[in-house]
């Protein structure tokens, strides 16, 4: 496996620590993870882990606790490289400050996520949720999403100033960032509509979901999927896939299917990592009926299948991913399989008070 993060002063392979993990640990269960993990191995978490934890913060819950677990693992928070436009690359930043300090460095600037959050609607919407929220509704909730993440970056020049930087160069700066928002917006602008009226044109009269249109539609039945087993599950469901006349007639590979061609609305000009891919991967398989998470429409579950694509796409950059979620696990195996991502997916259980994996 290719590096991809540098290895020169640390070679623990880096393991990704699943939610759920830490969210047992909290518990007192599966404590035996925690003796001497850190001395062969590197537990980390991402921005997904920070923004669970603060869901069950606002929850009512308390964010200490898990912040905690990962203190005791030793964790490093491990986070996707973007550029000066917002666009991921295909490396990953490494940081081993305390999970507290990043915490509370993610709850305080939260804009990101929101439009991250944001374009997710379509989707919830596609899955039969968000019944009270109109196609019109979401494209403004995305536009102001937008706006709202670039005025955060005109908010720390109004600080140069009192570093002694003249005047006239923060002013030029600002109209040269200014212009390259405006230029920005009307590109998003123009992809958010057209999101939408792809989205519009899947829907029928019936009161169906698009999830449920599209697995009629199929012949797909998750009863059936669930019997697939290990190697090549991706390929096997794909056989079902074009048992459909329709499917079995068109020029729709299954890479496009599974959407591992596809780019990004959000960033058309650049083509998507391999953590991207296992992101659509997982999506479709979910959608097919592999292995499906339950409730896909109510919006907590919703939540939490999204945040799930998440670890396991920031799982592509670890040598492996711990999980103590079946379905998880089923469907990651199956993506990285499919992708021919090296990563290992451990399912971890406990067993007579003893940690397997």
């Amino acid at each position: 496996m290719l590096p991809r993060y540098s290895e020169l002063d640390d070679a623990r392979p880096l393991v990704y620590i699943d939610q759920n993990v830490i969210d047992a640990l909290r518990k007192q269960k599966l404590l035996g993870i925690i003796p001497n993990f850190h001395k062969d191995f590197r537990a980390v978490y991402s921005d997904e882990t920070l923004k669970e934890i603060k869901r069950a913060a606002d929850g009512g819950g308390d964010a200490k606790p898990f912040l905690q677990v990962l203190c005791e693992l030793d964790a490093y928070h491990i986070r996707r490289v973007t550029d000066s436009n917002f666009v991921p690359q295909n490396e990953i930043l490494i940081r081993s400050l305390s999970p507290f300090q990043l915490y509370d460095e993610y709850a305080n600037n939260l804009n990101l996520e929101y439009l991250i959050e944001s374009q997710t609607l379509i989707n919830q919407k596609m899955m039969g949720g968000l019944p009270d929220m109109s196609l019109t509704e979401i494209e403004m909730h995305l536009v102001n999403a937008f706006e709202r993440l670039h005025d955060d970056i005109l908010k720390p020049l109004d600080d140069l100033g009192e570093d002694g930087l003249p005047q006239a160069f923060i002013d030029n700066l600002k109209k040269n960032i200014e212009s390259n928002q405006e230029e920005q917006l009307t590109k998003f602008k123009r992809l958010v509509k057209q999101s939408i009226a792809a989205f519009q044109t899947q829907v029928d009269s019936s009161e169906l979901s698009i999830l449920l249109q599209f697995r009629e539609n199929l012949n797909v039945n998750p009863l059936r999927l669930n019997n697939i087993t290990p190697p090549n599950v991706v390929e096997q469901i794909w056989q079902e896939v074009i048992k459909n006349e329709v499917m079995a007639n068109s020029e729709v590979t299954i890479e496009q299917f599974f959407g591992v061609t596809e780019k990004s609305p959000a960033f058309p000009e650049h083509d998507n990592a391999p953590s991207d891919h296992v992101i659509g991967v997982y999506q479709i398989l979910n959608m097919v009926g592999y292995y499906p998470d339950k409730k896909p429409h109510d919006s907590n579950s919703f939540v939490s299948t999204s945040s799930d694509m998440m670890h396991a796409s920031m799982g592509y950059y670890c040598s492996a991913i711990m999980s103590c979620d079946d379905r998880f696990v089923k469907k990651t195996s199956a993506a990285y399989e499919f992708l021919n991502i090296p990563t290992h997916v451990l399912h971890v259980v406990e067993e007579n008070k003893k940690v397997a994996c």
